[in-house]
C-alpha cells in the first residue's frame, strides 16, 4: 500500500519535471489540457449481438476514437514502469524518471 502511494507521487513528479523541462506554463496552454495515463497497449474486442466484432481503443492514440485504428502498435516496445507521452502527430517522447 505504501509503495503504491510512493509510485503515484513519483509519476506526478516525473510529469512535473517533463512539463518544466519543456517550459510549459498556464499561459502556453490553450483550452483544456490534461494528462491521461493508459496502461493497455491493445484494444478491447467487443462482440456485438449480430455476431460482428468491433475493436475499441484502449491506448488513447487512435485518430478514430472510440474505435481502434492500429495506433497501439507504437506502444509495443514501451518498458514497464516508464512514462511516455505522445504528441499530436503520434510521436513518442520518453519522460526520463529521476525518481525510479
Amino acid at each position: 500500500m505504501f509503495s503504491k502511494k510512493i509510485f503515484k507521487l513519483e509519476i506526478i513528479l516525473d510529469i512535473y519535471s517533463f512539463l518544466n523541462f519543456y517550459n510549459f506554463s498556464e499561459k502556453s496552454v490553450k483550452g483544456m489540457a490534461r494528462i491521461v495515463l493508459h496502461e493497455r497497449n491493445h484494444p478491447y474486442a467487443i462482440k456485438l449481438d449480430n455476431g460482428k466484432e468491433i475493436h475499441v481503443c484502449a491506448c488513447g492514440l487512435s485518430k478514430n476514437k472510440p474505435y481502434c485504428d492500429g495506433s497501439h502498435r507504437k506502444t509495443q516496445d514501451e518498458e514497464d514502469g516508464k512514462i511516455y507521452m505522445y504528441d499530436e502527430n503520434g510521436n513518442r517522447v520518453k519522460i526520463v524518471s529521476f525518481y525510479l
